[in-house]
């Protein structure tokens, strides 16, 4: 779109990023690999591209609101160079991308503002979490100066479910943001709407969500719902790495499951996570899911594929997954590997390499932010997006299936 603008990203050479909000000690540091670093950089420029007049990444014939926040959390974790989380570098990066003059906070205030219907308790929860990354403050909301909205009141008035089990874990996650801790009330929803095959939702999206908030509000590594959950990820995890959307790896999906499995304290790059939550699948071949999204990337700097409707959202969620800064908010004692061997794979189609399995330790820290399935996933965090925007699942269904990428 003419008028783009992605004057001083610079996001090269990100090393160390933490996770604490303005105003909070850093926390949650985790390295940075050049490679996920160079396709984030990649991604983000990609993502520029699809900037619309109004500042926002949402189609103006589309659904409002669904995507520009997750493009703005993009963009702030991208933009960290340092070793703790730095607001005014993420605020910097978000306003760096603009198109007519427009950055994606003055679409985000439009949307606080009601210019696209009521503000949700979700979505607020959402742009609650991304205010505290970039160093506003939420309940005062205004971008524009054209009027406040105070976002934490929102977000508290739809608790503890802020409108479903999809927006829970938002909600607990702003809650963290906020600095104030997750209320009983919601960890205990987040717990009780957990399925018997382990999931949040239905979704690995959804789920790995949860697992970080779960985490957050101060549940131990090695607590049933944790691990249930992880199992329920493990049965999801298909061979290439990815997790399943509609019967399908998906890069959204996986960006978001990835959160919950670094939350609960395990190193993504080998199966340690997998074989503690289903020992049944220890033994067999595993293939990371940050390599899975490295593969996906293409030219244009987008990571997307067939299963997720719309690149935009897709290459978002996966720089989320990818780098792992700011959300998850509360990371789990590192796990250590056990001199157990199990194969896998660092991408389909590459040499197979042999790693140690991981031992489990529980504790987890109190640092502080801020199928290879049998079923199809329903919309996991694609319908949280919807749900905070007031769209219709059934149109969003026929729409995300007649535009697979």
């Amino acid at each position: 779109m003419a008028g783009v603008g992605l004057a001083g990203v610079g996001m090269a050479g990100v090393g160390l990023a933490g996770h604490a909000s303005a105003g909070m000690g850093p926390a949650n540091v985790r390295e940075v690999t050049a490679e996920e670093t160079g396709a984030a950089d990649d991604a983000v420029g990609y993502l520029a591209t699809l900037q619309f007049a109004s500042g926002g990444f949402d189609a103006p014939d589309g659904f409002a609101g669904f995507l520009t926040a997750d493009v703005a959390f993009a963009l702030a974790e991208a933009g960290q160079s340092g070793e703790s989380w730095n607001a005014p570098q993420a605020l910097a990066a978000v306003q760096a991308v603009t198109t007519d003059g427009n950055d994606a906070l003055d679409y985000l205030d439009d949307q606080a503002d009601g210019l696209f219907g009521a503000l949700s308790s979700g979505k607020a929860a959402q742009l609650v979490i991304l205010a505290q990354a970039i160093g506003l403050d939420p309940a005062t909301f205004d971008p524009q100066g054209d009027g406040a909205t105070d976002l934490v009141a929102v977000m508290d008035a739809g608790a503890p479910s802020f409108g479903s089990i999809y927006t829970a874990p938002l909600g607990a996650i702003g809650n963290i943001a906020l600095g104030r801790g997750v209320p009983d009330a919601v960890r205990d929803y987040i717990v009780d709407e957990q399925a018997a095959d382990g999931s949040f939702g239905d979704s690995p999206d959804t789920t790995g969500l949860a697992i970080a908030a779960l985490i957050g509000a101060g549940l131990d590594a090695d607590d049933a719902a944790i691990l249930d959950a992880l199992g329920y990820l493990a049965a999801s995890q298909a061979a290439s790495g990815g997790f399943l959307s509609f019967g399908a790896t998906s890069a959204n999906s996986t960006g978001m499951a990835v959160l919950g499995i670094d939350a609960a304290g395990f190193d993504l790059a080998t199966p340690c996570w997998r074989d503690t939550a289903a020992p049944n699948l220890a033994g067999s071949a595993y293939s990371s899911p940050i390599a899975y999204l490295l593969g996906l990337q293409v030219d244009s700097g987008a990571i997307s594929d067939p299963a997720d409707f719309d690149a935009g959202f897709a290459t978002a969620q996966a720089v989320q997954g990818l780098l792992r800064r700011f959300v998850p908010p509360v990371r789990a004692a590192a796990r250590e590997c056990s001199a157990g061997e199990t194969t896998t794979t660092s991408a389909p189609g590459e040499p197979e390499t042999t790693v140690g399995t991981q031992a489990s330790s529980s504790s987890a820290t109190s640092d502080e932010l801020p199928r290879t399935g049998s079923r199809p996933v329903p919309f996991g965090l694609t319908a949280i997006v919807l749900l905070f925007a007031g769209g219709g699942l059934a149109a969003f269904d026929r729409s995300r299936r007649a535009r697979q990428l």
